[in-house]
């Protein structure tokens, strides 16, 4: 049983959106994922709500009929499990050479990841030749600037792999994430990590408390874990101080 499927079918069919962090990027590379991953809103097209809103200010604006839903493609009950996708590994191997890791061709491994991450999702080879062959089919600017459009890429091929998805966004800083001004236990930050479940708290306390101890700040979602070390994290969205965040629809 495919796991999005559970969740639609607990929660009256219908109820499981999509994050501004994916649409966004969707929308404003022309990805011709976008229409396969997300089902338009009947009021806003392809608007995607962000993290973290002020409930009385905000929220309305991303009500549920101006909100899109995850598309077709992950309502099927049969459910493929990856534990590492081909696109990844091509993105993988891209990010290695252009740290110099490797002695190879950065933008190659980078335009097979392209490929393959379509794909995957079955766009049509067309739509993957013109992608390829728009701005977005190529790296450029800074290294930087460079990496962060591999990442960004690795985080949409890892659509149907949330938990990989995360730990980029954790050890790279990418991509860009609006969060807003509600509540949060997080002073308004993503958490850095998982906190331990209930059963350690019960069978393993011991262990999990020597565990905890050797974390920044304990068994805390701000903690950081071990390869959580890029200086300078979070990297702000450049909307970040804007209402409302959409500058692209």
């Amino acid at each position: 049983r495919g796991p999005f499927y559970n969740l639609i079918e607990n929660n009256s069919g219908n109820s499981l959106a999509v994050s501004m962090s994916v649409s966004e990027n969707l929308v404003t590379r022309n990805d011709p994922r976008l229409a396969i991953y997300l089902i338009p809103s009947e009021n806003a097209g392809f608007r995607a709500r962000p993290f973290n809103l002020v409930s009385e200010d905000q929220k309305p604006r991303y009500a549920s009929d101006s909100i899109s839903r995850v598309g077709d493609f992950f309502r099927n009950a049969e459910f493929t499990f990856n534990v590492l996708n081909a696109a990844e590994v091509s993105f993988l191997k891209a990010e290695a050479a252009l740290a110099g890791i490797t002695a190879d061709d950065a933008e190659t491994h980078f335009r097979q990841g392209l490929q393959l991450a379509m794909e995957q999702y079955g766009v049509p080879q067309s739509d993957i030749d013109a992608f390829l062959a728009s701005q977005w089919g190529t790296l450029s600017g800074t290294e930087e600037e460079q990496l962060e459009e591999i990442i960004v890429q690795k985080y949409l091929a890892n659509f149907y792999e949330s938990h990989e998805a995360f730990a980029e966004f954790r050890r790279t800083g990418y991509p860009r994430i609006w969060v807003g001004a509600g509540p949060s236990d997080t002073n308004g930050q993503l958490p850095r990590r998982f906190m331990y479940p209930l059963d350690e708290h019960a069978k393993n306390k011991e262990n999990m408390d020597a565990a905890a101890a050797r974390l920044s700040n304990g068994d805390d979602p701000m903690s950081k874990v071990w390869w959580d070390t890029k200086a300078g994290l979070p990297l702000a969205h450049p909307n970040q101080e804007q209402w409302p965040p959409e500058d692209w629809l």
